[in-house]
């Protein structure tokens, strides 16, 4: 099953490598950043923090994302703390 995040004026998927704005609107592609490697896309997930804030994870790293800058904020990865 297929899950939905909605953050601010967008849906957000996480399909393969890259993170997909769409407009609610109309639910028109706004933006599309490759954000994972392609060893971290498996089992990735996307997770709405607060209303500016995505949290992604992915196999091997942790990311912050601001979808107000529609930048990275930081990226962690987890086998550093393993």
């Amino acid at each position: 099953m297929a899950e939905v995040n909605v953050i601010g004026p967008y849906l957000v998927d996480l399909d393969g490598i890259n993170l997909q704005f769409f407009k609610l609107k109309d639910f028109g592609l706004h933006k599309r950043i490759p954000i994972l490697t392609k060893d971290d896309q498996y089992c990735a997930q996307v997770r709405v923090l607060s209303a500016k804030i995505l949290a992604i994870f992915g196999l091997n790293k942790f990311i912050i994302f601001n979808i107000e800058t529609m930048e990275i904020v930081e990226t962690i990865k987890i086998n550093d703390y393993i």
